[in-house]
């Protein structure tokens, strides 16, 4: 039967290997939960600027929808302004009728008089 017969500087080489081999795992583990934390950091990230992206979104639209409206209510005052316009226009149109119809009364009726006191 062989024995092997470990030196201390053998015993202390393979335990000083295995400690390295401990604490490069341990480092590893360390950098993949980081690696992870920040993936998920990232992806919180991610997430909240997709909700600002949809919430900007809605805002938009609902911005959108309000100058619809009041771009709907100015429409409605211009057609009833016109409306006003045409009928404004419409009596202006009468009463210079009417005053080109009182004047020509009053011609004739100086004329008369005219007339009147030519013979008279």
């Amino acid at each position: 039967m062989e024995v092997t017969l470990w030196s201390a500087k053998e015993m202390g080489e393979s335990s000083s290997d295995a400690l390295e081999e401990q604490r490069q795992v341990s480092e590893e583990k360390r950098e993949s939960a980081e690696n992870a934390r920040l993936s998920q950091e990232k992806q919180r990230e991610s997430s909240e600027h997709l909700r600002l992206s949809q919430e900007e979104q809605r805002e938009l639209a609902e911005e959108i929808r309000n100058s619809a409206e009041e771009i709907r209510q100015i429409a409605e005052e211009i057609r009833q302004f016109k409306e006003e316009l045409r009928q404004a226009k419409e009596e202006a149109r009468q009463a210079k009728e009417e005053l080109r119809q009182a004047r020509e009364e009053l011609q004739k009726a100086r004329e008369k008089a005219w007339q009147s006191t030519e013979f008279a």
